[in-house]
């Protein structure tokens, strides 16, 4: 099966539980803070509950017997052998001044070699020079 199936309602889960008790979120605790700093009690430890656990059950009922039903099913595209392939990843990488590897040619670095990386392009005293491309035999 496939693991949306189980963690979309995991989290939906804890998203509705979250309004139960004082400590179930930060969110609850920040605002019982900033309710002390404004001069009113604090709130108590259930004191969420009576308006919580209707949600909680609601919430809960619908996912059961609905919501279950509109989750997208992704076991099919894990089988595709595509997505086990490596995608190409494009970044930019910067050599501070003080790095080991200022003033270092890419051989002397060995950025492409260590790391397994294919370099496009370098950028040397705001200088781009395009590498041409690795010939694939």
């Amino acid at each position: 099966m496939s693991a949306s199936k189980f963690l979309m309602p995991l989290a939906f889960s804890s998203i509705l539980s979250s309004s139960v008790t004082l400590i179930s979120t930060s969110t609850n605790i920040i605002v019982s803070d900033l309710m002390t700093r404004s001069g009113m009690r604090p709130m108590g430890m259930f004191e969420l509950a009576p308006v919580g656990i209707p949600i909680t059950v609601l919430g809960l009922i619908y996912m059961t017997f609905i919501g279950k039903r509109l989750i997208p099913d992704r076991a099919k595209a894990n089988r595709d052998d595509d997505n086990l392939a490596a995608q190409t990843y494009l970044t930019e990488v910067l050599i501070l001044p003080g790095s080991m590897l200022a003033g270092k040619t890419l051989a002397e670095s060995g950025l492409g070699r260590d790391l397994d990386l294919t370099v496009v392009r370098v950028v040397r005293d705001k200088i781009a020079i395009s590498l041409p491309p690795l010939s694939s035999s």
